[in-house]
């Protein structure tokens, strides 16, 4: 036995445990796996052919028909193996080209596999072959019109590799052509080497080789399932983004109008006994229902990124009995006014100050109450509230005797998912995304929230969250611009530039603030406030609004900002009302930040800060 007949057999033993191991592992589903899949077969087959041809040749140095069979596959093997692998090299990242350039590929590819096996099938099976045996090696080697055919045919296939090697690097050198680069190499080298040595068996011996190497760097079931599900993670955070993106941008649409009717309700509400009664109510219901529906666009972006891991948490001090009463007295109107008890029970233990993010935490009060009063239509509502000075957890628990859930509907909220399945927990009277949320954001801030409801016997709700006991003295401050009023300062003749690019805007703020006797000038785009301030740079306070077309608001302040003389405040006016936005803004440049829709008490309170702080007033 010769050497490259020890190296076939070590080369087909090497293989056949790479097949065992490739086709006993999880492999993802794409076409380059599955030409793969047949390169590894095709090899196997080859090498077993080429090893039993030789041991028969030996065994029986006179050439019968079954050895001529023989020796015909394994020229249709080298054949095959060629055509395989340029399949590979031709399908790299098929899988994510447009249909129609794929359908394209194919239809060449049918084309060209049909001629190819016509003519190999000629050149292995119908053209004459001899065959030689070299008593010195060992070994039998095959020449004839079919083997120099089928050789240039290979040749040709060699050919189109090359441009498919020199097509796809001009896309982008990609890690799978290193085989490819390698087969020409160790090709060329063992063409040579057979071509001056004939009885050696190295063609299939070097093809095991590349066969196996792709296996274990490019083709390895476990790599590529990571990769695979890395781009699949991509993708879902690149939607994720989008989706984003989308609910962001018309969140900010829909504030804009909502801003427009919120401020023009509330202003017709000061005209006391100057309108009708109905109208004033009639305000004053389009201002309700205003407001809930920014609670619902709240809750949807709230859903958005919770999904996508992006909710900031902002921690501050608070009044917390101050605050959750106030959310308690709410409720307790809304059940008035439904004919239901509602029963607060508040202990003494909590501190006067906390530390926490008191918005989400008021805003998990509001949804877990807000359902509560309004699936309940006969009994009560007990919200009961309490601290622990060991754990340092607010325990909060909100029971009704209203319709109640099903268990499934309990069990799909209260499942640990990373998507908002809202469509699980719908039923007639409300989607259950508002208690998905509650929960989401329990976690998020280091709690936990229980749910326990049957259906039309109510529902039980505990919810205990970390707290730290906060500082009094940084709420001094705030205390006193909350109870601040403007009429208090003589700010008479004061100047203001409004930018925005929306005239309905400017309008409800000349409303909002048309009692101080401010002298208000308009401006529609960062580019031609920064000209109006350059000719007339007297302007006591700047609002702007972020997005505008020409020059945004991110721009014009950065620009504003690296004038040597202006100092100005600007104050951010924006539909962006996300939380942690303030620290946004504040990063920008901006002094201050105003959310829309604004409030007549929330531009005063701003205004009234940049004055007082100023000492800017009116003697």
């Amino acid at each position: 036995m010769n050497a490259s007949m020890i190296f076939s057999i070590v080369s087909l033993l090497y293989v056949a445990m790479t097949v065992l191991v490739f086709f006993n592992k999880e492999k993802i589903k794409s076409t380059e796996t599955k030409i793969y899949s047949a390169l590894l077969i095709t090899t196997f087959a080859g090498l077993l052919i080429e090893i039993i041809s030789t041991v028969f040749f030996i065994m029986s140095p006179e050439v019968n028909i079954i050895e001529k069979i023989l020796f015909r596959l394994i020229l249709l093997y080298f054949g095959t193996w060629g055509y395989v692998f340029y399949l590979y090299l031709k399908f790299l990242n098929i899988d994510n080209l447009p249909k129609e350039k794929k359908q394209k590929k194919y239809r060449f590819m049918n084309v060209y596999s049909a001629i190819y096996f016509v003519l190999m099938f000629v050149c292995c099976f119908f053209l004459p072959i001899y065959v030689k045996f070299d008593e010195s090696n060992k070994a039998a080697y095959t020449y004839g019109p079919s083997v120099s055919y089928l050789y240039t045919l290979v040749g040709i296939e060699l050919c189109f590799a090359i441009a498919a090697i020199i097509s796809n690097m001009k896309k982008g050198m990609d890690k799978r052509l290193v085989p490819a680069f390698l087969f020409l190499a160790l090709g060329s080298i063992v063409m040579v080497i057979q071509y001056y040595n004939p009885s050696l068996l190295l063609i299939a011996s070097s093809e095991a080789l590349i066969t196996v190497l792709m296996y274990h760097t490019i083709e390895n079931p476990d790599v590529k399932l990571v990769e695979y599900e890395q781009k699949e993670r991509e993708k879902v955070i690149a939607a994720a983004n989008s989706k984003n993106e989308f609910l962001s941008n018309m969140a900010h649409e829909l504030r804009t109008p909502l801003n427009a009717i919120v401020g023009l309700s509330d202003d017709i509400q000061t005209f006391d006994n100057k309108i009708f009664v109905d109208v004033k109510e009639d305000s004053k219901d389009l201002v309700y229902a205003s407001n809930l529906l920014l609670d619902i666009i709240s809750n949807i972006l709230d859903a958005s990124k919770i999904e996508s891991g992006k909710l900031d948490v902002v921690e501050t001090d608070y009044y917390a009995k101050r605050e959750i009463e106030a959310v308690a007295k709410l409720y307790e109107i809304k059940a008035k006014d439904k004919n239901i008890t509602f029963n607060f029970e508040m202990s003494e233990s909590i501190p006067r100050v906390l530390f926490g993010d008191k918005l989400r935490i008021l805003q998990i009060l509001n949804i877990l109450l807000d359902n509560a009063v309004k699936f309940t239509n006969v009994g009560k509502v007990t919200f009961s509230i309490s601290w622990s000075d060991v754990t340092n957890y607010l325990s909060i628990r909100i029971s009704d005797s209203g319709i109640g859930m099903s268990q499934e509907q309990v069990d799909n909220i209260m499942i640990d998912v990373d998507s908002l399945e809202v469509d699980k927990v719908y039923s007639d009277q409300g989607t259950g995304l508002n208690l998905i949320i509650a929960k989401k954001l329990a976690g998020i801030l280091g709690g936990k929230l229980e749910l326990e409801s049957k259906e039309m016997a109510g529902t039980i709700v505990t919810l205990a969250i970390p707290q730290r006991i906060g500082s009094e003295e940084k709420l001094f401050e705030l205390a006193r611009l909350e109870r601040a009023d403007l009429a208090e300062l003589d700010v008479k003749g004061k100047r203001i530039l409004v930018v925005d690019d929306n005239p309905l805007n400017i309008k409800v703020l000349r409303r909002t603030i048309k009692d101080y006797g401010f002298d208000i000038e308009e401006s529609h785009n960062g580019k031609d406030a920064i000209e109006k301030i350059e000719l007339n740079n007297n302007y006591d306070v700047v609002l702007m609004d972020i997005l505008m077309p020409v020059m945004n608001g991110e721009e014009a302040i950065k620009a504003l900002k690296e004038k040597q003389n202006f100092n100005t405040p600007v104050i951010a006016l924006t539909a962006d009302a996300a939380s942690g936005s303030s620290v946004k803004y504040t990063k920008m440049g901006f002094d201050d930040y105003i959310p829309k829709p604004f409030t007549k008490e929330i531009v005063s309170q701003k205004l009234y800060k940049v004055f007082s702080e100023r000492g800017d007033i009116n003697a």
